[in-house]
């Protein structure tokens, strides 16, 4: 909620804006800018379950007009488009282990993110 706040107050990066949700699982991401007046978010997640639950989530919210989600590996997307502003809850610590035996973080994932807004 207050990192929300701030990109807001201190940027203006969410009010009148299109808005990526990458990694959105339930929404509450999306939601949460659509609440701070994002003109239109966009929000992708590669489990049907999470797509679901977000889609009610939105639904319950009544910000059905304004919040849409798509199915997709973000990472193998190839999105053409542009966005204003990328908010993510990255899958970190899910790659396959090294050889230390530890995750790391989806550095494609990231990458993408990046795509979709320079």
């Amino acid at each position: 909620d207050i990192l929300r706040d701030v990109a807001e107050l201190s940027y203006g990066d969410i009010n009148g804006k299109l808005v990526a949700d990458l990694g959105c699982g339930f929404g509450v991401l999306a939601i949460g800018t659509a609440l701070l007046g994002a003109e239109r978010v966009v929000a992708f997640d590669i489990d049907d379950d999470a797509i679901r639950i977000g889609e009610k989530n939105v639904r319950d919210c009544d910000l059905e007009t304004r919040v849409d989600f798509v199915k997709c590996d973000v990472v193998n997307l190839g999105w053409r488009g542009k966005f204003d502003t990328i908010v993510m809850n990255p899958p970190f610590g899910i790659q396959e282990n090294d050889s230390r035996g530890a995750g790391g973080p989806n550095f494609g994932f990231i990458e993408t993110a990046l795509k979709f807004c320079t």
